[in-house]
């Protein structure tokens, strides 16, 4: 039997309250072309600095150029650990200021286990609820009735696994409860739940797996074979053909990257500059389940 989750919060006002009826549909306003795109390849690793991968490009005209490619414990006060390649990420992005950035983890939980009415509400409450990665997952399988829920945005969109899936909890936690967070609270905007208002962050949520399976480009590409690393130069010469830019400095390291975690830095640039530079992609009609859950851009 399902437990619903405001049984255990019982201060908070149920999702279901929100009714499922027809699609909100957000202004159309065209949005200046943030100066920076940012995509982050995220990790919630103990040793995060060394799996957490970031990529800082610039639009200009019908192109992408990617300037950086680095790991979080290159950052400025970064390191390999979890705790300061996390404090690190988030100051570097604070630091780049108006920039749209593309973030590779769950911004939000399935509406069954939400009682906030918004998702910036839920972000801002999470880490109350929440103290510690375990007390999430526990939570959360209780509640969806010991199943792992997917998020409307996750079926619409093939992400591969629930944000509280045993394979992602962890990353899922330190994402909301160590990155939006604090974002959030500097003033930076959830698209495309709230508005893009110029001069601020903007944190898009997106997912490089789901992007290649809905253009027929999924397949194994992370690992160290050369089979493998064939298939990164590949799905690049793929993305460059979309019009993102790559040194030949930087191309190096994308391919010789066995995790494929570099390479995935530059697809959520990839993603997040498709989006902003597009209002219709930007701000699509918005189901009240995206209000509260989130949305995946691919």
């Amino acid at each position: 039997m399902r437990v619903p989750l405001h049984a255990l919060t019982s201060q908070q006002a149920p999702a279901a309250s929100l009714g499922l009826g027809a699609p909100v549909v957000p202004p159309r306003v065209v949005p200046v072309l943030p100066p920076h795109i940012v995509g982050v390849d995220f990790s919630g690793a103990t040793q995060a600095g060394r799996k957490i991968w970031v990529t800082l490009a610039e639009p200009a005209g019908e192109a992408l150029h990617v300037r950086d490619v680095r790991r979080a414990e290159t950052l400025p006060g970064g390191g390999a650990g979890r705790a300061r390649a996390l404090v690190a990420l988030v100051d570097w992005l604070l630091e780049r200021g108006p920039c749209a950035v593309g973030l590779d983890f769950p911004f939000g939980l399935h509406w069954d286990l939400v009682p906030e009415r918004t998702l910036a509400a839920f972000i801002a409450a999470f880490p109350l609820r929440y103290p510690t990665p375990e007390a999430f997952r526990s939570a959360c399988w209780y509640a969806g009735g010991e199943r792992a829920l997917k998020r409307r945005c996750d079926v619409e969109a093939r992400t591969p696994f629930a944000a509280h899936n045993l394979r992602l909890y962890r990353q899922t936690w330190y994402g909301i409860a160590e990155v939006l967070g604090p974002l959030c609270r500097a003033g930076a905007r959830l698209l495309p739940q709230e508005p893009a208002h110029p001069g601020r962050l903007w944190l898009l949520e997106t997912c490089p797996a789901s992007a290649l399976k809905q253009r027929g480009w999924y397949g194994p590409y992370k690992g160290r074979t050369p089979a493998h690393r064939r298939a990164r130069a590949a799905l690049l010469g793929r993305v460059q053909a979309e019009g993102v830019a790559v040194p030949p400095r930087l191309r190096t390291s994308l391919l010789e990257d066995a995790e494929g975690d570099a390479l995935d830095s530059v697809l959520c640039a990839w993603i997040a500059w498709r989006a902003v530079r597009d209002p219709a992609l930007l701000r699509p009609s918005l189901a009240p389940e995206h209000r509260v859950e989130g949305y995946v851009y691919a």
